[in-house]
């Protein structure tokens, strides 16, 4: 009996997997606030001692590194963990608000007033509610353009008095120094006079007050709201006449270090206590 046999041939099969490695560009390490080349590219800093995340990002018509916000406040809905924005907290919704909540421009609300504040016509509406900026709308720069006149409109005077950041922007944008107006087409009152986030641009530069209030109500804050640096940080209130003996008064504006609270009269075109590239800026609005 023949017996045929079926012979089975196994064939190599060579399976080649091409793995494609996909690389987002990350910018190498860089000052805060210093000028970079593409928006949305990342990179790092060491402030403080810590390294922070860096975020390239237009600031007015700059762009420049601003630090990260990496803390997103939450909230549940049914069995889903969202992040609250300027669409969904209930602050923004209902225009009925508390420190600490989101609000509709989509920063923190750090201050809540009996009557309505900072109602200055081409600056704000004003309103009972001071929000934060979700982010610093200046990094390391100058008071404004202008660094060494007192800066004057007619009626008008710098005051360091919650309710008065809105006005103190409007006289460093439509104000005259020396004979130049506008007197800043810089620095961190136009930086904030002209900063835009969802939709909303009546944004302004906190008053000394309003600064500290800011710190006191956010950056203190346990835990810490609003994701400021531990640098100092601009007010809009120009100190005048009344600043210490010895100095050049029209040179010196408030500013406040927000790694310890203090508040000092601080030359406008150099860093708190370092006295180098300028300070941090967080514009403010008022809402309903």
């Amino acid at each position: 009996m023949n017996h045929s046999h079926k012979h089975r041939i196994f064939l190599p099969i060579v399976v080649f997997i091409i793995i494609s490695f996909s690389s987002q560009h990350v910018a190498q390490a860089t000052q805060l606030g210093g000028a970079c080349t593409k928006a949305g590219a990342t990179s790092t800093a060491k402030v403080s001692g810590k390294t922070v995340s860096l975020l390239c990002k237009k600031i007015a018509t700059k762009l420049k590194w601003v630090q990260v916000n990496e803390r997103v406040l939450t909230t549940v809905t049914g069995s889903t963990t969202v992040p609250v924005s300027a669409t969904t907290s209930k602050c923004a919704i209902s225009k009925i608000c508390a420190i600490g909540e989101i609000g509709p421009g989509g920063g923190v609300v750090f201050y809540v007033s009996d009557t309505t504040i900072n109602s200055v016509p081409g600056i704000s509406a004003g309103g009972k509610y001071l929000e934060a900026a979700p982010s610093d709308t200046s990094s390391l720069s100058a008071w404004c353009n202008d660094t060494t006149n007192l800066i004057t409109l007619t009626g008008s005077a710098f005051s360091p008095a919650i309710g008065s950041g809105a006005l103190n922007t409007l006289i460093m944008t439509t104000g005259s120094a020396n004979g130049a107006t506008p007197a800043c087409t810089s620095g961190a009152g136009f930086d904030a006079a002209n900063y835009s986030v969802t939709g909303l641009s009546d944004w302004f530069l906190p008053s000394k007050d309003e600064l500290n209030l800011m710190y006191q109500n956010l950056k203190k804050h346990n835990p810490s709201l609003g994701n400021f640096s531990e640098i100092a940080y601009w007010s809009s209130s120009e100190v005048g006449a009344t600043c210490k003996v010895g100095r050049m008064c029209s040179n010196f504006v408030w500013a406040q270090v927000f790694a310890t609270g203090g508040q000092g009269e601080t030359s406008k075109g150099t860093r708190s206590l370092q006295r180098t590239s300028g300070n941090n800026a967080r514009a403010i609005r008022a809402f309903g």
